[in-house]
């Protein structure tokens, strides 16, 4: 029987590893399955600049999405034929092996040298031109115009400070403003009733109601009847007039509370 080649070897050892195997290939566009395809794969690196060289190779990051641990594997599609050593029993990677075929490698098609084609009576396109023209003028212009607004500030540093100082005055005031809204309903909300909403003693204490669910009961008794009845904070002769009135500095279950609180 005549001694097999180094391609048919080659062609044998593919079709023996991976067979029936789950195993994947991790590479970007690769379908290449060991239940399907008669490839074989190969571990990562354990670590070191090979590993590194894999995974830029690749290109993928490890991450959330990419996590390289033991079963992730480059199958043998992705490596030439002098990457591999060959026994008498199998095929290994060599130790300085890389992946190298890929895709986007085997898609890449070299630009073609550009020569100048010479058409001989052809007439120019003068629209084309022009229209080149215009829009080359019209950048021209633009960008003298924003140099020469660059050199008036240059100019007139007094007038960029000014506008600066504009700006930092009126983003100091809407922060004050703010931080005083911030404080205003910070004392406001400082003592209310959901304070207390679960502690049934103190609502007890402070109310006369035994839990904070019957207050909560009687509240939603009353509120319908909330635009008809006089306010404790206001002067005797105001209504509360939820729509016309003027603006509240306390919730309408807070007066409640605080109009018992008053009482007891």
């Amino acid at each position: 029987m005549a001694a097999m080649s180094e391609d048919e070897k080659y062609f044998l050892e593919l079709s023996k590893m991976g067979k029936g195997s789950d195993q994947h290939c991790c590479v970007p566009n690769c379908n290449s399955n060991g239940r399907r395809h008669q490839v074989s794969f190969h571990r990562f690196p354990q670590a070191g600049v090979r590993r590194n060289s894999w995974i830029q190779a690749i290109r993928r990051d490890p991450g959330p999405l990419f996590n390289i641990n033991a079963y992730t594997f480059v199958c043998s599609l992705h490596f030439i034929r002098e990457d591999f050593k060959w026994t008498p029993v199998r095929k290994t990677l060599k130790s300085d092996a890389v992946p190298t075929v890929f895709s986007w490698t085997r898609d890449f098609t070299p630009r073609r040298e550009l020569f100048k084609h010479i058409t001989p009576n052809k007439k120019p396109k003068l629209q084309s031109e022009n229209e080149t023209l215009l829009d080359s003028i019209s950048e021209e212009v633009n960008q003298e115009e924003d140099i020469q607004e660059s050199e008036e500030q240059l100019r007139n540093p007094s007038v960029v400070a000014e506008n600066i100082e504009k700006e930092l005055e009126r983003k100091l005031k809407a922060r004050d403003e703010e931080i005083k809204q911030l404080k205003e309903k910070l004392r406001i909300e400082r003592f209310g009733v959901f304070r207390f909403s679960n502690d049934d003693a103190m609502i007890m204490f402070y109310t006369g109601f035994s839990t904070y669910a019957l207050f909560l009961a009687f509240f939603n008794y009353v509120q319908p009847a909330a635009n008809s009845m006089t306010s404790y904070y206001y002067k005797a002769t105001d209504t509360i007039n939820l729509s016309v009135s003027r603006q509240r500095t306390m919730v309408l279950i807070d007066e409640l509370f605080m109009f018992l609180l008053v009482e007891n």
